[in-house]
């Protein structure tokens, strides 16, 4: 497209004279997005008034969830083998639709003492959509009856609010400091848009992108 020789083109790459970029494809925000987003950052700041609102929040009492999919095995793998070692036989269903897990991950901020040691790394766990079944029938692998796990293939609200309920929850719940005694803890989803998603219940209290959980 440019008119000139490969060589050429190199040279002037060598050169600075054109340089690589990498353009991302951003969320398109509409107005209410972005007021929701403001609104976000406002109600961040403390104090009683606006002269008095210079400072953010610690966000001590915060947890970032966010979610990933990951293939369970890949179409070509690069390995290092022996100078007598067989090459594993790798097969599976389809070669073009590999499953695929999704991982959720929740952390919150370290809490350090005064001589700088962590008590508190933040980390409360990785978790999987992925649920245990009995077998149905004998295999060269495994008799009848063995629980296998297998992969949750299609991650909706309600397999998201079971995650959140029955182990996210009781995730905080055990591993939080307990010397900050009870409070409010804030579960925030980390998602590239802050517009409102359809609330889920957890006992009297509801459980949106941004979850209120006392204990």
């Amino acid at each position: 497209m440019l008119g000139i020789g490969p060589t050429t083109l190199w040279r002037m790459i060598k050169r600075g004279d054109v340089r690589a970029h990498t353009n991302p494809l951003h969320p398109g925000l509409q107005d209410p997005n972005m007021l929701q987003r403001v609104k976000w950052v406002l109600d961040l700041l403390e104090g009683d008034n606006p002269q008095t609102k210079r400072q953010y929040q610690p966000m001590f009492d915060f947890v970032h969830i966010d979610e990933k999919w990951y293939y369970l095995s890949k179409k070509t793998q690069r390995v290092y083998l022996g100078k007598h070692e067989r090459a594993k036989y790798r097969s599976g269903k389809s070669s073009k639709f590999i499953p695929k897990v999704m991982f959720t991950a929740a952390v919150a901020r370290p809490r350090f003492n005064a001589q700088n040691e962590c008590i508190f790394d933040g980390k409360l766990g990785i978790f999987p959509f992925t649920y245990q079944e009995a077998a149905k029938r004998n295999s060269k692998n495994r008799e009848k009856g063995t629980m296998v796990t297998k992969v949750v293939e299609s991650v909706r609200k309600e397999e998201t609010r079971d995650m959140l309920i029955n182990q996210i929850v009781p995730a905080i719940m055990q591993k939080w400091p307990p010397s900050e005694g009870p409070k409010t803890i804030f579960i925030h989803k980390t998602t590239q848009e802050h517009t409102s998603l359809n609330p889920m219940q957890y006992g009297n209290k509801h459980i949106n992108k941004v979850t209120s959980l006392s204990f």
